[in-house]
C-alpha cells in the first residue's frame, strides 16, 4: 500500500490539543491525522521513502506545497506517541533512506 499525496488546497487543516499542546490536524478519508513533521520540498523523495515504510504499520498521509511537504499519522495509530517524541527532520529522514537501501 502506497501513502496518498495530497497537494496545497486539497484538505483542510485545523487545530486540536493533544499531549498538553496545540496540534496541527487534517481529516481525510474519514480519519483524523496529526502532523509528525514537516520538511523542505527538496526532501519530498525522501519523506515519501519514509512514509511507505511507515505504511506497513501505520495510516499516513503526505501534504505538498511549493516549498514544503508534511507527513501526517493517523490519531487512531498505536505508534502515534512513539513516532511523535523521535523528532524527525530533514536529517533523520536522509539517514533513514541510506540505512534503507544498504
Amino acid at each position: 500500500m502506497l501513502p496518498s499525496v495530497l497537494m496545497d488546497g486539497e484538505f483542510s487543516l485545523f487545530h486540536f490539543w493533544l499531549d498538553g499542546d496545540v496540534q496541527d490536524g487534517i481529516s481525510y478519508e474519514g480519519d483524523i491525522f496529526c502532523c509528525l513533521c514537516t520538511v523542505d520540498s527538496e526532501y519530498r523523495p525522501q519523506l515519501y521513502h519514509y512514509a511507505c515504510h511507515l505504511m506497513q504499520k501505520d495510516s499516513v498521509v503526505i501534504t505538498v506545497s511549493d516549498e514544503h511537504c508534511s507527513l501526517w499519522i493517523s490519531l487512531r495509530s498505536p505508534n502515534l506517541g512513539h513516532l511523535k517524541s523521535q523528532c524527525i527532520d530533514e536529517e533523520r529522514i536522509s539517514e533513514f533512506l541510506e540505512l534503507s537501501i544498504d
